[in-house]
């Protein structure tokens, strides 16, 4: 029984975008020491022979949501499961069951529905459009114009979700897609609003759908018959199911709390009102009828007879369906969980991807790139030879819920734990692979809230961002590290940002967005931490934009990631936009230029990394698909490697041959598993974890990374300078 719910949507509204700026180095604009890029080729994914001459096509990791899962559906057979996160991670995920691995990482979409033949998934969201992926490949095979929730029905010949509003196409128009030819029917019979939710009947027969207009409605899968109207005391449905033998449909209601309404068909009226422990998220029945299952947010699954009788309850909320036999469902919201209905035990878990890398730095001969985590830890990785070869962890609060995170210094050699409460810094050394005490305790009387923590240049000073007297506003502290002193404040009335250190780092680059009325204009303000003098400088021909800045190199050039999905790069001694780079099909959430200011690296929510030529615009490497809402990039100080973190993984590309590296790590049963893959097949187990590869063989078979044909396969291609 598959079931799904909106939720709250997520806005892409202009609004509430955020852009991007990011200062480049003017000095060194034409580096000596520089590494020369005439030509940067496209990665190179080479396909590896194994015994019996079978080929890896790829390699999946036990990497699950690093957020709530929103949707999730099972195939017919139970093999394969595909959960979306698009509220929180903006990812799909398809899964096999049985090995637990993760076969596809996709885009971002708030619902999903799998064709019972297990070999589509569809997804969609508020909005639109929806999505058609193929299981086997993992590759994008239709966009059709409409919006979801969606679901597959009649045996996965037809899928059904909303009509896009248009021309002669009202809101909650019901649609009607045929999957041998993507044809679609629009119902006229729709509702008047958007759809809320939709399920579909065991059988595939019958749908229900939800609307914000305060109805339910039931029709028959293969006409488009609209067979029944609910609308007296029905209010906006927040989850549906509806059972097998057609007797009966369970809904929740939006902003009515903890209760489900359990409906007969026949009669037409609410059978039973039950009280749950949670607002609900998901809704199934048993394929036996006996059984309806409602998930909360609460982090319980209950679990009732058609009596209104409690059949007991289940640790894990979130979502859930019921597997093929009814004695076994999914749940979950984060961790997923295989449970036996009947005996309430825990058969089988598919962990969240708990830990994600935040920031890296390159140390100062290039040799090494450290990484900061969500998990209190510090990376240190030998970017030549490949492989973690130091890891600090740094006492942060308890486990679950640290107290601060971690900020690495420009050039690797120190990390400021900042606390999300409080007025205190704690500044570590790190010296090659070891991590020294804390050498500074940094203690700001009258600061709150920290909000950031920027190092300058020479490492000798940081300037403080924090909340202003009362919460609002802001306050600035220039600190110097080795004299443990003030040397300059300030205050703003509005929200104001450190973006990056000018002038040899004697000034600090400001950028205002505004106090929060109406549309914000970019604001740069340099501010002197000999003098405490401040100038404001203005930026021409930059449109008004709101929200997060990224912290980057000194100098002359800015770097915009506008609200038009370009990046404006603006000369601050010219006062002038000298180049416009288009490419990107959404928001540009993340840029940095490279050490000598001659390449510039992108990041989009349309989930492509991009690199540019800064003088003459070109783009000269584009890296796609899963790199959606890139965390942090950085270019390593001969310009020849560069670090990308997104979505818990740690991605390093050798610019000149465009060979990759990938890491992965997370924390299973205490223990730290840093995994190594190089793009072509090889990989790398530092500390545990080997089992948790799954390679996939072009045979469809997934191999163990334990298994002696992968085994030989260990060892990374020499990386790097």
């Amino acid at each position: 029984m598959k079931t799904l719910s909106t939720g709250v949507v997520r806005s892409k509204i202009v609004g509430l975008i955020c852009g991007v700026v990011c200062f480049a180095g003017a000095s060194s604009l034409a580096s000596a020491q520089a590494v020369k890029v005439s030509s940067l080729e496209k990665p190179r994914f080479e396909k590896i022979k194994l015994k019996g001459k079978k080929k890896v096509t790829g390699v999946s990791l036990q990497a699950g949501h690093s957020g709530h899962v929103t949707d999730l559906d099972i195939s017919a057979d139970g093999k394969i499961m595909v959960t979306a996160s698009g509220l929180s991670d903006g990812l799909v995920k398809v899964w096999d069951v049985d090995s637990g691995a993760v076969l596809h990482t996709l885009d971002s979409e708030d619902s999903v529905s799998i064709s019972p033949d297990g070999k589509l998934v569809a997804a969609g969201n508020i909005g639109g459009p929806i999505k058609v992926w193929s299981i086997d490949t993992g590759k994008l095979i239709k966009e059709l114009k409409g919006s979801g929730p969606v679901v597959f029905a009649q045996n996965g010949e037809v899928l059904i979700g909303e009509a896009m509003p248009g021309a002669g196409v009202s809101e909650g128009t019901v649609e009607v897609w045929n999957t041998k030819d993507w044809t679609s029917t629009k119902l006229a019979q729709g509702h008047e609003a958007s759809l809320s939710a939709i399920a579909v009947s065991g059988n595939g027969d019958v749908v229900i759908t939800g609307g914000y207009d305060d109805s339910i409605k039931i029709w028959g899968a293969k006409t488009g018959e609209l067979l029944a109207t609910f609308k007296d005391k029905i209010k906006t449905p927040s989850a549906l199911a509806v059972s097998k033998d057609l007797k009966w449909f369970a809904v929740s209601y939006q902003g009515k709390g903890a209760e489900v309404e359990l409906w007969s068909m026949d009669k037409r009226s609410v059978s039973k009102r039950l009280k749950t422990k949670g607002n609900v998220t998901g809704l199934a029945f048993s394929p036996d009828g006996a059984t309806l299952a409602t998930a909360t947010t609460e982090e319980v699954t209950q679990l009732w007879g058609m009596d209104g009788a409690s059949k007991g309850d289940v640790a894990g909320g979130g979502e859930v369906v019921f597997m093929p036999d009814s004695a076994k469902m999914m749940h979950g919201r984060r961790a997923l969980t295989l449970t036996d209905v009947n005996t309430k035990q825990e058969l089988k878990a598919f962990a969240p991807n708990d830990t994600r890398i935040f920031q890296t730095a390159f140390s100062r001969d290039g040799k090494y790139v450290l990484t900061s985590d969500a998990k209190s830890a510090v990376g240190v990785w030998d970017i030549k030879q490949g492989g973690l070869v130091a890891s600090f962890h740094i006492d942060n609060g308890t486990e679950g819920a640290p107290e601060g995170e971690l900020l690495l210094s420009p050039s690797g050699d120190m990390v400021v734990l900042r606390p999300f409460v409080g007025d205190t810094l704690r500044v570590f050394s790190i010296k090659g692979k070891v991590l020294e005490k804390p050498f500074k305790t940094v203690k700001v009387e009258g600061l709150r809230e920290i909000r950031g923590v920027s190092f300058a240049p020479n490492g000798k000073q940081i300037v403080i961002e924090s909340a202003g007297d009362g919460g609002d506003g802001t306050q600035l502290v220039w600190w110097d590290l080795e004299g443990g002193k003030k040397l300059n404040a300030t205050k703003f009335s509005g929200y104001v940002s450190v973006d990056g250190f000018v002038d040899g780092g004697k000034q600090v680059a400001l950028v205002s967005t505004g106090t929060g009325r109406g549309a914000a204009q970019l604001s740069l303000k340099l501010w002197s931490g000999e003098t405490g003098l401040m100038k404001s400088v203005k930026v021409k021909d930059i449109p008004p934009f709101g929200g997060d800045i990224d912290l980057a190199n000194e100098g002359s050039l800015v770097a915009l990631g506008d609200a038009d999905n370009s990046v404006k790069v603006w000369d601050r001694t010219e006062e002038k936009i000298v180049q416009t780079l288009s490419g990107h099909d959404e928001l540009v959430n993340v840029v940095a230029f490279s050490p000598d200011a001659r390449l510039l690296a992108t990041g989009s929510w349309d989930e492509a990394v991009r690199i540019w030529d800064v003088k003459s615009g070109k783009e000269l490497l584009a890296l796609k698909g899963n790199y959606y809402q890139a965390q942090h990039i950085s270019f390593s100080p001969h310009d020849d490697v560069v670090a990308i973190s997104y979505q818990g993984w740690l991605k390093l590309i050798h610019l000149p041959t465009g060979r990759t590296r990938e890491v992965y790590y997370d924390e299973h049963d205490g223990n730290v598993n840093w995994l190594v893959y190089d793009g072509s097949g090889h990989f790398e187990c530092v500390r545990t974890g080997c089992d948790m590869i799954k390679y996939r063989l072009d045979n469809g078979e997934l191999v163990s990374g334990t298994d002696e044909q992968v085994k030989k396969l260990r060892g990374v291609e020499k990386f790097g300078r």
